[in-house]
């Protein structure tokens, strides 16, 4: 008989209640996670993480030609193993600060 191993769960990066009010910059413009036109959105993720478009989970998200809610979630989420992540802000004025900052 096998040993069950434990299960652990990691709390997401990001709570998904949080994601409809949560704003990117891309471009030098600012967006909010929910309402972002899907290409922009897949556009800022892949300008960070170019690879993941041929990735075997990611990639087809990414070849959609929408993206709902929860899979816009999903990436932000995956993103805190990857070497560059998807910078969101709380609100769109920290967001419009980093634009003037930055």
């Amino acid at each position: 008989m096998r040993k069950k191993l434990p299960v652990i769960a990691i709390k997401p990066k990001i709570d998904y209640k949080d994601t409809q009010h949560a704003y990117f910059i891309h471009q030098g413009a600012v967006y909010n996670v929910a309402t972002a036109p899907s290409h922009i959105f897949k556009a800022a993720v892949l300008e960070k993480l170019p690879n993941w478009l041929f990735h075997d989970e990611y990639g087809p998200l990414l070849r959609q030609d929408t993206l709902e809610l929860y899979e816009r979630w999903f990436l932000l989420c995956e993103m805190r193993y990857a070497p560059r992540k998807l910078q969101t802000y709380k609100s769109r004025a920290e967001a419009e600060q980093k634009c003037k900052v930055g």
